[in-house]
């Protein structure tokens, strides 16, 4: 029986990687672990973003329906029926995380682990008292505080606050094994030898929770500025996303944001700057990508790679201007935050080293989870284990996937289509009386053709809009039944 051992990033835009067809970012090492799996081409979370991923993932469970399983705590640990199966079948289970909104303790994501290792400091982590020797934030060029009648003006101060008291802590600026990606690993490293010690051969689900990519992007200057000195390479999503020459000027030659607030293009950072940030967060990817390759080359030293299903997965990606905006200021479900990539190892797998093009989402990991580790799943789980498409991508599959954010705007993707639906802007005006009424917009677009979702084709379509739209109502509703007779 195989153990697993699941690689989570936070934050990962698919399009950041050469798996999946990035082509100036080096990421050799989850390259080859795509190389010797099966690589997902189309994953999506149902429920963007951190903390309503992961509830899907250990839950078992699509949590879209129902704006309290968001980001609101875990109200008891069973709610994590997913972990609580493994554990009583006598799976060992095991978290090692530096994500801080997974290791809050008042938000309950970490009690029904059989074990964790928790890793402080990254992000924006309350880690560290104020003390009279804090650097103050004004002091760093990289965090450009919002004006201070803005009504976010506080928070960022206090989140930037502590990004720079860990900083300081931690040394990572100054040693890749101290930050958070790095700390991970190592701990990783230590428990997989410290098992190997021990008289322990219970099967284990090793998750490690590694907070990077995700922003702020605080990390040594060897990553930071690792594209920083090449031509400044951008995304022009007004035609294919495609990476094309560069504009007039050379990204190092444009100050480093450390992290943004939440914004607009124009308003909360300059097209100079976005571009400069955009090789800083590629610095981040890779940084991660070298961190997961000293683990992958720790289990082909030690003979474990045919002993351990192996998964690399991230919950969510970046908004890097794609729609003109960074980060997250709005609900969004576009390319770049909803699609994820997802890599599946499995020792002796028919279909290692091919490309799946099944639409899978966050509900499938846990029956995938229990099957590679020998543990039957609730039969009225709604996804599926992967392991069939692990031996066939051509074995049946659900015909779409539905997602959304902030129990706010939603999302149904098929094979050739995306419908999103999100609140109508106040001073928009939307010709169709339903949806006048309802206070909906809804967006079109041609799938895969239309990657980053520009040209929205929903006047040109409507009875292709209006099947997808009560295709997506009757899902959610129809989960709203199922969790009310639970």
């Amino acid at each position: 029986m195989p153990h697993c051992l699941v690689i989570c990033s936070n934050g990962l835009q698919a399009a950041y990687l050469g798996a999946y067809g990035n082509p100036w970012i080096h990421t050799p090492n989850i390259d080859r672990l795509a190389a010797e799996g099966v690589v997902f081409d189309w994953h999506f979370p149902d429920n963007l973003t951190t903390l309503p991923t992961r509830r899907s993932w250990w839950s078992g469970r699509y949590t879209l329906h129902d704006e309290l399983l968001g980001w609101g705590p875990v109200n008891s640990p069973d709610e994590f029926e997913a972990l609580r199966s493994l554990d009583s079948a006598g799976v060992r289970t095991t978290l090692i995380s530096d994500c801080p909104y997974v290791n809050d303790p008042d938000m309950g994501y970490t009690a029904a682990w059989s074990e964790t290792l928790l890793i402080r400091g990254s992000g924006y982590d309350a880690w560290c008292e104020p003390g009279p020797g804090d650097p103050p934030v004004e002091s760093e060029p990289g965090l450009r505080l919002p004006p201070a009648d803005d009504p976010h003006h506080d928070l960022w101060k206090d989140r930037w606050a502590n990004l720079l008291r860990n900083r300081q802590k931690s040394g990572r600026l100054h040693d890749v094994a101290k930050t958070g990606a790095g700390q991970v690993i190592d701990t990783a490293i230590d428990w997989l030898e410290q098992r190997d010690r021990s008289t322990d051969r219970k099967p284990f689900l090793l998750w490690l929770d590694i907070f990077c990519p995700h922003g702020p992007w605080d990390i040594p200057e060897e990553f930071r500025d690792y594209y920083a000195a090449e031509a400044a390479d951008q995304f022009v999503v007004h035609e294919t996303g495609d990476l094309l020459a560069p504009q007039a000027e050379q990204a190092k030659d444009v100050a480093v944001l450390v992290d943004v607030p939440g914004g607009w293009v124009g308003d909360a950072i300059t097209d100079d700057e976005l571009v400069r940030l955009r090789k800083t967060y590629a610095g981040a990817v890779t940084l991660l990508d070298n961190q997961v390759g000293r683990l992958l080359d720790h289990l082909d030293r030690t003979g474990k790679r045919e002993e351990i299903v192996v998964i690399f997965v991230s919950d969510q990606g970046e908004p890097l201007g794609e729609h003109d905006f960074v980060r997250r200021p709005i609900a969004s479900v576009h390319e770049e935050l909803a699609h994820t990539p997802l890599i599946v190892r499995w020792p002796s797998a028919a279909e290692n080293g091919q490309r799946c093009a099944a639409l899978v989402q966050t509900v499938d990991l846990a029956p995938t989870l229990c099957e590679s580790l020998g543990v039957e799943p609730p039969e009225d789980w709604p996804g599926q284990s992967l392991a069939p498409l692990l031996n066939d991508h051509e074995s049946p599959w659900r015909d779409s996937a539905v997602y959304a954010m902030d129990n706010e705007t939603f999302a149904i993707r098929t094979r050739d289509w995306l419908l999103i639906e999100e609140p109508k802007a106040e001073d928009e005006s939307v010709a169709d009386e339903d949806d006048e009424a309802n206070g909906i917009e809804r967006s079109l677009y041609v799938k895969p053709e239309d990657r980053w979702e520009i040209h929205d084709v929903s006047s040109m379509h409507s009875d292709v809009v209006d099947e997808l739209s009560e295709k997506l109502h009757g899902f959610l509703e129809n989960h709203r039944i199922e969790e009310k007779d639970a």
